[in-house]
């Protein structure tokens, strides 16, 4: 998709403007697109990070296999979300010719930080108990929260309104 708008292909404006492959996967989530956000991008990305976090922290005291099974569901909810808004941001902040590596930034941000953070956990999986762990990982997500919300909210105009496309019906 970002081949298409580097060459000047008109930006979509519904899924069903997508090519195939991508408007399947697109229709397949059944939120995408669908809410209307009049948060800016930077504030949801900060209320995401923090929920993510409190999943997180909510399966550091998950008591059995049950329990985590859920909170690690709950967390998972907030994953894509998150990345979805911070390839948002990424969109509106950058200079138009610059967007597609603004997005490739982000996907290099993502893989990185997966790696990094996988790395980290074999470590300290061995030396702490699972829990300490999702603890741990939840208290990065809930600073990262704040950091992002001073600095979104410390803007006079925030990131600005996302150009989410319009569902059309």
């Amino acid at each position: 998709m970002y081949l298409l708008l580097a060459q000047g292909t008109p930006r979509p404006r519904t899924v069903n403007d997508l090519p195939g492959r991508d408007r399947r996967g697109a229709q397949a989530s059944p939120l995408n697109g669908a809410v209307a956000w009049r948060s800016a991008a930077g504030v949801r990305l900060a209320v995401q990070a923090a929920g993510l976090g409190l999943a997180l922290c909510g399966a550091a005291l998950a008591q059995g296999l049950a329990t985590l099974a859920v909170a690690v569901a709950v967390a998972g909810v907030f994953v894509s979300p998150l990345i979805t808004t911070a390839y948002l941001i990424a969109d509106e902040t950058a200079a138009p010719e610059a967007r597609v590596q603004a997005g490739a930034w982000v996907n290099t941000a993502v893989n990185a930080g997966g790696t990094a953070g996988a790395a980290a956990a074999g470590v300290l999986v061995g030396w702490l108990p699972a829990g300490v762990c999702f603890a741990v990982t939840g208290g990065v997500m809930m600073l990262t929260a704040l950091a992002v919300a001073r600095r979104a909210t410390g803007r006079a105009k925030g990131y600005g309104k996302s150009r989410t496309p319009e569902v059309t019906r």
